[in-house]
This record gives C-alpha cells, structure tokens and sequence, in this order.
C-alpha cells in the first residue's frame, strides 16, 4: 500500500507524465472542474470536509494521510478530486493496490457523474471488497441506542451505533448481524486525563465491526442498559453506498471529542453520504447529545421504520420479581444462590406454571450475577445455571411470557437537551430577575419521559441574576459538573445511589454579604421507589469550599441530603429535599436547605417552576422563593 501511494504522489508531483500518456483523462479532468465537482455536496461528504468559521478555511476531519491521493487533499477539495480521478486511471500488479477497490465510494460517484468509459480504465474485480459485501449481506441499517450509562464518563449521554440487518432466516438470527461501532482509542486509559483528552481531541477514534450479540452483551447484561432500535428506511442504492463508504473509512481515523466529534455524529456523517440530500451533521457544529441526533435522523426525513425496544437483564429481573410474592422472590434468591435444592419441598409445593416462573427468574437473576461477575473478571458458576435451565425444562409446561411494557416514552421524544430559563424571585432581602442558561442535558425536576430514571446529568449550567432595587447584575451561579444517579436499591437489584457536582455560586456569609463560593460535592447512598411515580433517596455528603472568608480559603462539611418527589400525573412533580451539613474544618457552622419544588411540563419542551427555599449557610435562615419559565431547544 505504501508503495501504492507512493507512484500516486509521483503521478500527482508531476501531472504532465499521466496527462500526456491519457487524454482521455485530462478531457474528464476538465470536465469535472466544469461541471464543478469538487465543490459539490457528495465529494464534500465522501472527504469529510468543513469549512472552518474563522478564515473561511476548507478542512477534512480525516486524519490520516493515506486517505488522500494529494498532499494538498486534507484542505483541498479539487486538488484532491484530481488526484484521485488520476488514481483510478493507474494499472497496479493487484486489486489491493488498485484505488478503485480502496475507494469504490469515490469511484463509483465519479464514475456516475463524469460517465466514464468503462473500456477507458483498468478493469479490477475488486474480489475483497466483494466477499466482504457478500459475507455482511445487508438488507437493512439500524440505529441503536443504549440508554445514558452514567459510570462512563463518555457514555453519559448514551451512545448509539448502526446495526446491519441480514435477512432473517430464524428467530434470534438478528443477534447475528454486525455492527458500525465509532469510538475513541484509549487503551482502556481512565480517570481525569481520559476525560481531559477525551474533551480535547486527543485520541484517535475509528470505526470497528463487531457482532451484535457482543454488544448486547456488554451494554443490556454488562451495563445493564436498555436498548432502543430504529430501523431505517433506507433502499439499496442507499445501503451499498454507505457500505462502501465504510469500506474506505475502516483502515483510517479521526480525532476524537466526547462532545461534538463523537460516536453520533460520525454516524450522521456516514447516513449522509447514503443519502447526500440529507442535512444532518450540519446542525452539531458545538455538541452531538446523541439523544439529539436520533431526533435529527428521524424526524423531517421519513427515514424511520420501525422501532423496537430490548429491555436490560436488570430490567427483565425487575420486571418478573414484580409479579411474584414475597416468599416466591426468596426462593428464587436461594435457588440463584445455590442454597436451596432444586426438590425443595418449598418449590415443588406450587403449581407447574408457578414453578416455572420461579425458576426462569432464578435463571435469569443468576445470569445478572454472572454478568456482573464477569465485569470485574471473577469466576462464575456455570453449574448451577445450566441445572436451573435443566430442571425449567423439565416442567413441559408453555413458557410464562412476561410482557415488558414499552416505556411510554422513546428517548428521541423526551425534551430537547439545551435549557434556556427565566425567572421572577426573592432572594430572602430582594427581589431579582433571573436568566439561565444550561448547555445539557437533564436534571431531577425536568420531565423525565424518554430519560433514564432517577439520572440527572447537567454540564455547564448558569444563572445571572438582575436586581431592580439597586440596578445590578450579577455572577449567580455556574454549575460546571452536576452528576446523580439515583437507581432503584431493592431485594435482587442492589446499586448504590451516588452523586459528584462542581461549581462556582454566591453564598451569603455573616456579614450579610454574597460571595462567590467554590463548591464541590460527593457522595452516596441508596434510593427507593414507592411506585413507579415517586421516588425516595438517602445519601451521605461532603462538600469541600474555597473562599477568603474561610480559615485557609477552605471549609470541609460533612452532611446528609433526602429527596423525594412524587408525579400525581405525568406532567407535574412535587419534589423536597433536605440537606444539612456541618462544617468540620475551615469555620464552625451548620447549615441547611430545605426545598419544595414543583414542575409543571405546558409542553414536551417548555415547562413552569414554582420554587421555595428555607436556607441557611454562613448567616441566618432566609426563606426565598422563585417563579421561572424554561424553554427546552
């Protein structure tokens, strides 16, 4: 290959030895730059270019020099359209040194546009790229979306990858199917330089296939993420095109950013060279939220299909520990545990059918242990899964089917991730006028359809605040970092609730004076829900605070915080917090902020909140309040 690209750089540094040795090749050379080629929408896509703000400057996100025939190609369109017609005028000894197998995208394009004289090129049967086409043998693309995994600093957002359907032959046979994966290099790096170079482009990231049961594997029982899918409606002109696309980018790379160059929105850019009319990738200039571009791939195209929902293994648990009794759930803890027998008489004393769902749970609790097993590399027992699966099919009675019920809600349809809030309040000494602005993605008081349940996520959330009394404005409040996790803590499914936030906001001190206050906050505990619509959380706190008025600029607070809320109908929550901490280094105080809350959804991305505070932090207890509008876009 290297050789390859070597004879091309030679052809393109000295254009009079290709141009003299085929005329037809500089006729077409000269038709394409009428018909301006270059500039148009597909070539652009198939090289990935854009254009910068600043300068107006024409760059390729491609990082990597063997994507281009030119040296000028990663900035310039119709230099490297030249050289790549060139490429595919070239005889080399093999299909695999032959451009127009290494770019049957770019060729095929070209070809179709300029109507290229089959007899006028060398004739390649690309033999690889054919099995490969022939071995994933493609009838559909897919788009799936795991849901937000907030123990991953770049899946916190979700994720979403395309899946390519073959024509099912059996049940299960979908499972089969490969899939387009983008993702960052990282040599399983983690901790803050992961995310520093995650933010700042300083991984490579690539495309990979891999079989779909694999990733269902280490998302639904792994992860324990639900998964939703979307079928596109795409027809085969439009499939073999990204195809062979794909086909060209596989071998390179790209920088990679957890914010806006991310998993999504390259996968935007591949369904728009299947389809160059569509204008997608367009609109993430600044971030790709997934949750976002699935809104943008679905809805003013007609590209949707169908759509299907394929629940967690903690999911399916939770669900069917739900219909059985107590006494049933322990049995099942024990069977999945291996301290009851498999001809207890407190298994054998129920009916056929009931045993038989007893044991399907167990099996399927069992699995949830071992997957998690398998996480962190310990040994499983595969013994007893395979017993509880024997003594299951002994019973010769119709299996017990569970019906999941679909969430109300798909994540594309839940409130848009960017937050735009204004707001009449009284501070506890004036009133004020207050503007927000929140860049993603949701917290515990926005309407949680299409979110996951009891995560809030909130990156760079800001307040200013206008003070008619004295005409001032002011600095509130800048969240840069809020994370919550808040999962269900019961008898089979047993997390732990935690949370993590950094910001800078004013705090009033015993001079009645506010400063702005450097806060961080971690922690953890565990959460309950009552009912499907309410929720209960216990955790145990500590802040760490950096101001002047401190002893040392710090103060360290131990605390406790309680939240609740309840949905009387899905549009309205009722929510209350109460959190007291005591400083323990840096001041001497003890402080509390008791909350009542109440949300109100007007629509899918408008909302009203009506807030009352009883604070207390370095003066005495205030009593606040505020009325606020915010804007879901």
């Amino acid at each position: 290959m290297t050789n390859y690209f070597l004879i091309i750089t030679l052809i393109v540094s000295y254009p009079s030895i290709s141009s003299a040795a085929n005329p037809y090749l500089i006729t077409q050379k000269q038709h394409a730059n009428t018909l301006k080629l270059s500039e148009q929408r597909t070539w652009q896509r198939l090289l990935h270019y854009q254009t910068k703000w600043i300068g107006q400057q024409t760059y390729s996100l491609v990082k990597d020099d063997a994507f281009f025939f030119h040296p000028q190609g990663m900035t310039s369109p119709k230099a490297e359209l030249s050289a790549t017609l060139a490429a595919f005028f070239l005889t080399t000894d093999s299909d695999k040194n032959s451009a127009q197998c290494r770019f049957p995208a770019r060729f095929q394009w070209l070809k179709q546009q300029l109507n290229l004289d089959p007899n006028q090129l060398p004739k390649r049967n690309c033999t690889e790229l054919t099995h490969w086409l022939n071995k994933l043998a493609v009838k559909s693309i897919t788009v799936v979306f795991p849901v937000a995994y907030l123990n991953n600093p770049a899946s916190m957002f979700g994720h979403s990858f395309l899946k390519l359907d073959k024509q099912q032959t059996a049940k299960g046979s979908e499972l089969l199917a490969s899939t387009v994966n983008y993702a960052a290099v990282t040599e399983k790096e983690r901790g803050l330089s992961f995310v520093l170079k995650g933010l700042f482009g300083g991984y490579q990231g690539q495309f990979t296939l891999a079989p779909y049961y694999l990733l269902l594997k280490e998302y639904a029982d792994l992860d324990n993420r639900d998964l939703w899918e979307y079928k596109l409606n795409l027809n085969s002109d439009e499939i073999k095109r990204l195809l062979q696309h794909l086909w060209e980018l596989l071998p390179t790379h790209f920088d990679y950013y957890f914010i806006n160059k991310n998993c999504s929105y390259q996968l935007l850019s591949l369904l728009e060279v299947a389809r160059p009319q569509l204008e997608l990738s367009t609109h993430f200039k600044f971030d790709a939220i997934p949750a976002d571009t699935i809104r943008a791939i679905i809805k003013p195209y007609g590209l949707l299909k169908d759509v299907h929902y394929r629940p967690a293994l903690a999911t399916v648990v939770t669900a069917k520990a739900n219909l059985l009794t107590r006494e049933q759930k322990q049995i099942v803890k024990a069977l999945a545990l291996g301290e009851l027998k498999l001809n207890d008489a407190s298994l054998k004393s129920s009916s056929r059918l009931q045993q038989a769902q007893v044991l399907e749970l167990a099996s399927d609790y069992l699995a949830y242990l071992n997957a998690h097993k398998i996480k962190y590399q310990q040994k499983i027992n595969g013994t007893r899964a395979y017993d509880l699966l024997a003594a299951r099919s002994l019973l010769k009675v119709k299996s017990s089917t569970l019906t999941l019920l679909t969430p109300p809600t798909r994540p594309d349809e839940g409130h848009a991730g960017h937050r735009l809030q204004v707001s009449y309040g009284y501070d506890g000494q004036q009133s004020f006028i207050e503007t927000g602005y929140r860049w993603a993605y949701h917290d515990l008081y926005d309407d949680p359809l299409g979110f996951v349940k009891g995560a809030e996520v909130e990156f760079f959330n800001s307040q200013f605040r206008y003070y008619p009394t004295t005409d001032q404005i002011k600095l509130e409040a800048v969240e840069l970092l809020k994370l919550t996790s808040l999962p269900q803590f019961n008898s089979f499914i047993q997390p732990f609730s935690w949370q993590l936030s950094f910001a800078i906001k004013q705090m009033r001190f015993a001079n009645n004076q506010r400063y702005l206050t450097a806060v961080s906050k971690f922690g953890g505990g565990i959460s309950y829900y009552p009912t499907p619509n309410s929720l209960l959380s216990l955790n145990l706190l500590t802040s760490v605070l950096f101001n002047t008025e401190f002893h040392q600029s710090t103060a360290i607070d131990m605390g406790v915080r309680l939240h609740g809320h309840y949905d009387p109908i899905p549009a309205w929550r009722i929510a209350f917090n109460a959190t007291i901490f005591h400083s323990i280094q840096g001041i001497t105080q003890t402080r509390h902020h008791y909350q009542l809350k109440q949300r109100l959804s007007v629509s899918k991305n408008t909302a009203l909140i009506l807030n009352f505070n009883h604070l207390r932090e370095f003066s005495k207890a205030e009593l606040t309040a505020q009325l606020a509008l915010q804007f879901y876009f």
